[in-house]
């Protein structure tokens, strides 16, 4: 696997609140819950069939008849939900980025705002941990995508950078740049993932690694 555009963590689309799914037809005049739940698990199962069958099969060979058929759901009530079999994929990359970032600014407000060195920390051990969970899943949902890439759009990115902004504002980092610090650290966080994983994982600690490097990069000389 290689990481050509992003990296997350597995899907296992449970309590899917997806973005393409919510603002499609669940929330189209007054909320009906029972309703919407009713909906919410018919596109979850969808999901996790399509995701089960994405894996085995890959995209190209898996048609919405399949998905159906595993998901043991009509083929109407798929088109409800979803146009095309390419916004499926899409609603499941939506999913992977969402939890993405959701684990990694989780992980960073678990601790105090003025605790600069445990937020980074908590950043690349979050970002770390993402990123091998969802292995076995990156190249179905992001297998497309350019090589190229910026932090622009990326909440992720965004707490990155801030923290960084802080560090620099307060004097207890040294980073000129810290948009291009921060993108420095996260791609070259993925590229030690890639090279550790097409190398069989060997056995050393990843994300304390990856946390010295970039601890070395920004403390103050």
């Amino acid at each position: 696997m290689q990481h050509s555009g992003f990296s997350s963590m597995v899907i296992t689309v449970q309590e899917v609140t997806l973005s393409f799914v919510n603002n499609n037809r669940f929330t189209a005049g007054a909320p009906d819950t029972k309703k919407q739940a009713r909906g919410n698990e018919s596109a979850t199962r969808l999901l996790r069939a399509a995701e089960t069958l994405f894996r085995e099969k890959g995209v190209e060979s898996t048609t919405v008849n399949d998905i159906i058929q595993l998901a043991g759901i009509a083929k109407g009530t798929f088109y409800h939900h979803f146009p095309s079999r390419a916004a499926l994929l899409m609603a499941l990359r939506e999913h992977v980025i969402a939890s993405f970032n959701a684990q990694i600014i989780d992980a960073v407000n678990a601790h105090p705002a003025h605790a600069l060195w445990p937020r980074l920390e908590a950043w690349i051990l979050a970002c770390v941990e993402g990123s091998l969970k969802m292995e076995e899943v990156h190249d179905v949902v992001f297998g497309n995508d350019p090589l190229r890439w910026n932090a622009e759009g990326w909440p992720f990115m965004a707490e990155l950078i801030s923290l960084i902004d802080t560090g620099k504002a307060t004097g207890i980092f040294s980073a000129e740049q810290p948009r291009i610090t921060a993108t420095f650290i996260f791609r070259g966080i993925i590229g030690v993932i890639d090279d550790y994983i097409l190398s069989g994982k060997p056995a050393y600690p990843l994300a304390e690694t990856l946390y010295d490097l970039a601890r070395n990069l920004l403390i103050k000389k």
